[in-house]
């Protein structure tokens, strides 16, 4: 079935594992660029709970699928607040050119905030370590039977440090890219993707998501349904069009390399974009997940990634041409590749991401299906 013996087995395995780590937390160095400022300022909880139900302060809709606190956690933040312990500063970014200001750290503690003051009938947890007061009552409650507690959290005070930023300059996202991965390390991090889908909204963002959504694809996809709910699937997709059109840019930092795209690409016409997603259906309709070799599979019903990577830029540099091949005749280049040196474990054990690695491993995908 598998022409690998069982160490080669083994480390091939242990290489697409390495690989889709490389959808996590990869980082790279960006120093803040001389025209962005960054400053603290003082907001009362008032006037973020005002900016944040105007929409001039706004949160991913991945924070609210991810990172939100159970109703004891709610509770002991707002307890805290009446108490006036110090909570670290909030951050958010505020962008020039349209006024709107993200959050980069503290969604959990500023929908909290909004939630007790926007909300009558939220109705605290019954805790033993908070204000008797306040134990399982409602807001409503509280503003009525004790209004002192509830004013006081409308005119506390919270730091912030504000990050105002162009939204137009490659180099002010660079920087909130880094922003996000050194600040969100709470309960739940986010990774690659999921930063670059709060930072870079736009329509290839939205043609991302609609492509990791068609049928086919679903049925050929490496990740698993828990790995999906991460963007993993986006993210595969934009390696894809990113080689595609410029994988001989490539220069080793595979993060910064997908920025980029995504930054240049962000708003494309129209007819671009029909092609890109014409690109894509045609390039994964080659490929029937009925007769792919049994060599592809490494977890059981889930396809090597990095295998899969250079099979897609294969057939997609070289589609007409592919139209008129048979079943056979493509199955045939299918397996040539995974033989082929550059895919090799021992070769890939060298380094997945070089660049010299990454460039000669397409080159030669490229080569096969064309030939």
């Amino acid at each position: 079935m598998i022409s690998l013996s069982k160490q080669e087995l083994a480390l091939q395995k242990q290489i697409d594992k390495t690989y889709q780590e490389t959808y996590e937390y990869e980082d790279f160095i960006q120093s803040p660029p001389n025209d962005l400022i960054a400053f603290n300022e003082l907001r009362t909880c008032a006037e973020i709970c005002e900016l944040f139900s105007q929409q001039t302060l706004e949160a991913n809709s991945l924070f609210q699928r991810k990172l939100n606190w159970k109703e004891a956690e709610k509770t002991r933040f707002i307890d805290s607040l009446m108490k006036q312990i110090p909570i670290p500063n909030l951050c958010w970014s505020w962008d020039s050119k349209t006024g709107q200001r993200f959050i980069v750290d503290g969604f959990q503690r500023i929908t909290t905030i909004v939630q007790f003051l926007s909300q009558p009938d939220w109705q605290l947890s019954d805790l033993p370590d908070v204000d008797f007061r306040i134990r399982g009552k409602s807001v409503q409650e509280i503003q009525y039977q004790t209004p002192h507690l509830y004013q006081q959290v409308e005119n506390l005070s919270l730091p912030i440090t504000a990050i105002y930023f162009d939204s137009t300059q490659e180099s002010h996202l660079d920087y909130l890219y880094t922003i996000f991965h050194r600040l969100n390390t709470g309960g739940t991090k986010l990774n690659n993707q999921e930063i670059r889908n709060c930072l870079y909204q736009g329509n290839l963002n939205q043609l991302l998501k609609d492509c990791s959504k068609l049928k086919t694809w679903q049925q050929i996809s490496p990740f698993r349904v828990r790995q999906k709910q991460h963007l993993k699937d986006e993210e595969f997709i934009l390696r894809f069009f990113a080689f595609f059109d410029d994988y001989e840019q490539y220069s080793g930092t595979l993060t910064q390399f997908l920025n980029r795209y995504m930054y240049k690409n962000k708003n494309l016409e129209s007819s671009i974009l029909e092609q890109k997603i014409n690109i894509f259906k045609e390039t994964i309709t080659l490929i029937d997940s009925n007769y792919l070799p049994e060599k592809l599979f490494f977890y059981g019903q889930n396809i090597s990634a990095l295998i899969l990577e250079g099979i897609l830029i294969g057939i997609a540099k070289n589609l007409s041409f592919l139209k008129s091949q048979t079943q056979e005749e493509f199955k045939v280049r299918l397996l040539k590749l995974i033989d082929s040196e550059p895919y090799s474990p021992q070769q890939l054990a060298n380094g997945l991401l070089q660049t010299s690695q990454l460039k000669n491993r397409l080159t030669i995908a490229i080569h096969i299906f064309g030939t």
